[in-house]
């Protein structure tokens, strides 16, 4: 009768772990799926805001000094408005902490090309977002690692429940001619300070 007892305590036992562990499982497909397509809607802004800030430094040269400042401030808002959403995706933790990845590779895209445009404004005397500058080099380092982090990473779901397959992304701005482009800006007669010398003529009346 123990035995009995025994043995049908073990297989209800067997059975809530069976459960247990389908939900756990069923739990996982959609963590994993949700974070999926949250990363790919924040992805597909990412790479545009890459592609609107490499077209804003390509025409920079040919635009008046109020427009170029109203897309630096615009290209600066965007920025920090992808990282805040992407930050909020730190929580709750995956397996390979593939969120702190994302969320990691997004500041640092967001810290390169804010601190870039930062020291175009202050080179051409422009209002900017008090942003530590960043050195085109110095960007163009932190962009292109964080590809190669982000190529490696995108990967860490595919072969976990819900099979998710993480976007590419490369960002836009990291194969342009930043240099080139940084020197055409800087030398852009429509974008240089102009100061206009005015003279006052003084009458002396004699005493």
């Amino acid at each position: 009768m123990v035995a009995l007892a025994v043995t049908v305590a073990f297989i209800v036992l067997v059975h809530d772990v069976r459960r247990l562990s389908a939900q756990n499982a069923a739990n996982r497909v959609s963590l994993n799926r949700t974070f999926g397509s949250l990363v790919t809607g924040i992805m597909i802004d990412e790479n545009r805001w890459g592609t609107s800030v490499s077209t804003l430094l390509a025409t920079a040269p040919t635009m008046n000094r109020a427009n170029f400042a109203a897309g630096l401030a615009l290209a600066e808002f965007k920025g920090q408005d992808i990282a805040q959403r992407a930050d909020l995706l730190q929580k709750p933790e995956l397996v390979h902490d593939v969120q702190s990845t994302f969320v990691q590779v997004t500041a640092d895209r967001v810290r390169a090309v804010t601190g870039l445009l930062e020291r175009i404004g202050t080179s051409l005397a422009l209002p900017t977002g008090g942003y530590e500058p960043v050195s085109v080099s110095s960007a163009h380092q932190i962009l292109t690692t964080a590809d190669a982090r982000w190529e490696r990473a995108r990967r860490s779901l595919l072969f976990e429940p819900g099979h998710v397959r993480l976007p590419r992304s490369v960002f836009a701005i990291t194969s342009a001619s930043v240099a080139s482009e940084f020197s055409a800006i800087l030398s852009s007669s429509t974008l240089a300070v102009h100061r206009d010398a005015v003279i006052s003529a003084v009458s002396v009346s004699p005493a």
